[in-house]
């Protein structure tokens, strides 16, 4: 049911997960002449001549598999332990879009170039937040059902 505060946690979930695909999460700036590149989750567009690199497609596949495991998981609620059990595997699906962000930032910080991180990339760690709220509340319902099952 969508009333509930862990499908409130998982909605807001997808909401900050889909706006961090659409907008830029960095910016690769030249120490030398030249416009700067901006990286999107699918790809990186130079500044100077507008071409287009996929290299960095894996960050959004990454938040499009959570986004679809956070969207099943909010009418997946007559099944508690696999709601739970997708909350986890988002969970882990946003680290590790925070684990290839960390090596893309890593990667494009060198002696020519600097890296510059846009506010949008904090967006997935809110996200990996919610979700566990979401996680608890679930476990909260669980035991919550168990005790009335005992009282019966």
């Amino acid at each position: 049911m969508i009333q509930r505060i862990q499908s409130v946690y998982l909605f807001l979930s997808v909401v900050l997960v889909v706006i961090c695909a659409c907008l830029p999460i960095g910016m690769i700036n030249l120490v030398g002449m030249g416009s700067a590149s901006e990286m999107y989750n699918m790809c990186i567009i130079d500044g100077n001549t507008g071409n287009v690199s996929f290299s960095v497609v894996g960050l959004f596949a990454s938040l499009a598999a959570s986004v679809i495991t956070s969207v099943i998981n909010i009418f997946n609620y007559n099944d508690r332990k696999k709601q739970s059990r997708n909350c986890l595997v988002t969970i882990m699906l946003l680290l590790l879009w925070v684990g290839l962000y960390a090596f893309e930032m890593y990667m494009f910080n060198t002696g020519d170039n600097t890296f510059e991180i846009r506010f949008v990339a904090i967006l997935p760690v809110v996200a990996i937040v919610f979700q566990w709220l979401a996680r608890m509340a679930i476990k909260k319902d669980e035991k919550l059902i168990r005790s009335i099952d005992r009282i019966r």
